[in-house]
């Protein structure tokens, strides 16, 4: 299944925290850091930086649960299951015929 993960820094005190952790990560732990179970399709950040989403691809809860906890004592995240354009037109002739 493929989510969305919608991140939001509510205290601008942590930005600079978060902005720091991530700028440091090599790129091999920046791949990794959702761990094995979970494929990124891409990442964007606002320009400001106050908040940003991801689109990743896994059929595990706990992996998405577990790199969500990674980075929830300075982000506020959503994670909702998405479709591509394909799937959401089939799922709507199905619907509407």
């Amino acid at each position: 299944m493929q989510f969305i993960l919608h991140w939001v820094y509510p205290d601008p005190s942590t930005r600079h925290e978060g902005f720091e952790g991530f700028g440091k990560m090599p790129a091999g732990d920046d791949v990794g850091d959702g761990g094995a179970k979970i494929k990124l399709v891409g990442r964007w950040h606002s320009v400001t930086g106050i908040e940003g989403f991801l689109v990743c691809e896994t059929d595990s809860a706990d992996a998405l649960a577990s790199w969500a906890t990674n980075w929830n004592s300075i982000l506020d995240i959503t994670i909702t299951p998405c479709l591509e354009d394909k799937a959401m037109k089939a799922v709507s002739r199905e619907f509407f015929g």
